[in-house]
């Protein structure tokens, strides 16, 4: 009797992580009635239900539109959802192994890189095989360390434990940086890298610098990566009163279709990018977005199969931390 009349969400009330309310319309049965569209969440974006003897527990939900209305509104809503403990104990068991595996590997992959490149200072009058054989193990060091840092980004993601340290940059700067770190691979492809800048005056950004290099080196790396041979590269930086702009295009492969809508998740790689370049990892634009959110921004991609992908991101004049 005493739920009679109430709303379901105001008689099962939820909360996120921290143990925050959840707000009325960002819960399934609202985001339904407003967009007329089932949703649904996993064990990544799950949030916790809160019983009457206020234990709490992870909860996987799906919310589906049952009734309409004659001018299409939704009126009627069934959700289903299910305790996922168990799942989210596993999750965060796998994310500390990664943690913990991939701290194990960063040294002597450290060490490995730093060896190599004094041998290969030292080796100029060996056999240019073995010169060959060593730039070759120096290329999968450097490949395996991206990896292992890739993971513990990832793994430090989603344990909420990114570390910003904001400064002051000059982003035309850290731009010119990125291009000059992608040249000697735009090279061996006969790409060309431009950069344009829009309007003069670009305003400096507070901004963790390491991060901020690390989403430009990505975004670039990906448009060489996966364009052909004798293509073209283009970074444009733009800038309104209240946001910085930055747009990476290619004239690559671009992403299918079918790819799009995964293309910033976890382990997600397009089959045509995954032909060119069997070595990636799929965390890269993860990394990327997260990143973005996390700083107040934006990040979104035009592209046509064949013809080229541009990806462009716009972040806050005005520092903004979410999350």
């Amino acid at each position: 009797k005493n739920v009679i009349g109430k709303k379901a969400i105001e008689v099962i009330p939820a909360q996120d992580e921290e143990g925050n309310p959840i707000p009325d319309d960002q819960r399934s049965i609202q985001k339904v009635l407003a967009t007329r569209s089932a949703v649904a969440t996993t064990v990544s974006n799950a949030y916790y239900y809160v019983r009457t003897n206020k234990e709490r527990f992870p909860a996987a939900i799906t919310a589906t539109p049952t009734a309409f209305t004659f001018n299409g509104k939704a009126i009627s809503v069934i959700e289903i959802f299910r305790d996922i403990t168990k799942e989210k104990e596993i999750d965060r068991q796998k994310s500390e192994f990664i943690s913990i595996a991939s701290h194990q590997l960063r040294t002597p992959l450290g060490s490995m890189r730093w060896n190599l490149e004094l041998m290969e200072s030292e080796i100029t009058s060996s056999p240019k095989e073995a010169q060959e054989r060593l730039r070759e193990v120096h290329k999968i060091n450097v490949r395996v360390i991206t990896l292992v840092r890739d993971l513990l980004n990832v793994t430090r993601i989603e344990q909420g434990r990114v570390e910003d340290e904001p400064e002051r940059i000059n982003v035309t700067d850290i731009v010119q940086s990125a291009i000059q770190e992608t040249e000697s691979q735009a090279r061996e492809k006969s790409i060309s890298i431009e950069m344009k800048i829009k309007k003069p005056d670009t305003p400096q950004l507070t901004i963790d610098t390491k991060r901020f290099r690390e989403v430009i080196q990505n975004l670039l790396t990906n448009a060489v990566s996966y364009t052909l041979s004798g293509g073209h590269v283009y970074i444009e930086i733009n800038h309104t009163d209240h946001s910085l702009d930055i747009a990476v295009a290619d004239t690559g492969i671009g992403i299918p279709d079918k790819e799009q809508s995964k293309i910033f998740s976890k382990f997600a790689r397009a089959e045509n990018a995954a032909i060119i370049d069997t070595e990636g990892s799929g965390l890269g634009l993860y990394i990327v977005k997260s990143y973005i959110m996390g700083w107040g921004g934006e990040i979104w991609f035009t592209t046509k199969e064949g013809e080229g992908t541009t990806f462009y991101l716009s972040l806050p004049l005005v520092r903004q931390h979410v999350g």
